[in-house]
């Protein structure tokens, strides 16, 4: 029996077609073979596909969101893929692209919370006990330090405090130029001034 389950989050509604792999005695009330998915996006254009198509989707924004969530910005989904996600700030875009000929690609641009609506509607569905699929995602795991070690955001965290210590280093260069132009009285001289002064008032 044909089975449909929805998953819904915010203003997205992720939705999967299939039956049970009977070979493997799975119950009849949930799906072991994909036939077709479906997804809305509020204000976008419907998305649809095969198993193939949703695998690549779900691989390439999980990891783009994980990567985001460390404060990382970093492009998943290669020319060749289905789907590809990169940083366009403040948003994130989405390239899809179709797998029949002369279809150009298509653009949509999220913002954060559509993003996170999008991401937690594919963790519904690869964490539905009734959904016996391999995904073949990549496994949750910590990023590791090199992934982590942004090049760019250490300079600019550094920049401030090194454009710091070189302004105090030229100001006190620039006191020690400065001419000392106080006027020493000369010795003799004070001498006389002294000598001429009135002994009695």
């Amino acid at each position: 029996m044909k089975q449909v389950f929805r998953y819904d989050k915010g203003a997205t509604r992720l939705e999967v077609e299939g039956i049970a792999d009977s070979s493997l005695g799975q119950n009849e009330d949930s799906i072991g073979i994909l036939f077709n998915w479906k997804l809305n996006i509020i204000g976008r254009p419907q998305l649809e596909g095969k198993k193939e198509h949703i695998q690549c989707f779900m691989n390439v924004v999980l990891q783009y969101s994980r990567y985001r969530l460390s404060g990382l910005k970093k492009s998943f989904g290669s020319d060749t893929d289905f789907v590809t996600i990169s940083p366009d700030q403040p948003l994130h875009k989405l390239l899809l692209r179709s797998g029949q000929n002369n279809v150009e690609p298509m653009s949509i641009l999220l913002d954060d919370a559509e993003l996170a609506d999008l991401t937690r509607c594919f963790d519904f569905l690869r964490n539905d006990p009734r959904v016996h699929i391999k995904w073949g995602v990549n496994e949750d795991r910590r990023l590791g330090i090199i992934e982590l070690f942004n090049l760019g955001r250490f300079f600019k965290r550094l920049l401030s405090p090194v454009i710091g210590l070189l302004s105090i280093t030229l100001t006190s260069f620039l006191f020690l130029l400065i001419p000392n132009t106080s006027y020493e009285v000369p010795t003799e001289d004070l001498n006389h001034k002294v000598q001429n002064l009135p002994t009695k008032l």
